[in-house]
């Protein structure tokens, strides 16, 4: 199977998602912040990175774009980043925000993203319902 680095800020989500990903036989890593997911990347050459887009210290955009563009991590340019986030649109300007049932209404969608580099990072959010 895959080795996986899932870079988490909740706690419990870290937990979750770790153990699906070992149950389903992949070897995982875990990282609690933007940093540490840079360095355990460097360390353990993972083929898939799961990172919560609101990491503290770095942003999981801002993980993505260092691994695809520093020169310390072109090792990892194979890899496939997935930049993950529960939060919910802002609501329009005037507009009321969003409940939480109706956060959980919407049906998740993935969006590749391919930079002048041409390596893909996808991003995980909510479609609006």
């Amino acid at each position: 199977m895959s080795r996986i680095l899932i870079a988490e800020a909740d706690p419990e989500s870290l937990s979750a998602k770790a153990a699906q990903a070992r149950k389903a036989g992949h070897e995982v890593f875990v990282a609690h912040d933007g940093l540490e997911a840079l360095d355990l990347s460097a360390e353990v050459n993972p083929e898939i990175v799961l990172l919560d887009g609101l990491l503290p210290l770095l942003s999981g955009n801002e993980v993505a774009e260092l691994l695809r563009t520093a020169p310390q991590y072109a090792g990892l340019r194979g890899a496939k980043v997935i930049v993950m986030t529960g939060e919910p649109d802002p609501a329009p300007e005037g507009g009321r925000e969003t409940s939480r049932s109706e956060r959980r209404q919407r049906s998740p969608i993935i969006r590749a993203e391919r930079p002048e580099g041409g390596e893909r990072v996808w991003t995980l959010g909510m479609r609006p319902a």
